[in-house]
This record gives structure tokens, sequence and C-alpha cells, in this order.
């Protein structure tokens, strides 16, 4: 769902206030993501693998 997609998001931006470290990249493992979830990933720069 494109919110797990935004709550992920919000995760990183709490790892990086807490840390002071930006994470080098985002990405997400699933195996099955839908067309909004996998529209909002690519807006927020958030890879996403689907066939491991």
């Amino acid at each position: 769902r494109a919110s797990d997609v935004l709550q992920f998001r919000r995760k990183a931006e709490l790892y990086e206030r807490k840390t002071g470290r930006r994470p080098d990249r985002l990405l997400m493992v699933t195996p099955y993501i839908d067309e909004k979830a996998l529209e909002a990933a690519r807006q927020l720069g958030i890879e996403v693998y689907t066939k491991v």
C-alpha cells in the first residue's frame, strides 16, 4: 500500500534525526506491490525489489 511506503519514508527521516546520519539509500523488498505504492516509492526515491 502507498501508506506503507510513506510510513517507511517517515522511519528513514526519524533515523536521520536521531543519528544525524542520512541513509545512503532506501530500498524495500516485497513479494508484491500495487501500482499506487510503486509510484509513491518512485516519487520518494525509494528502490523497490519484487523479484528476488
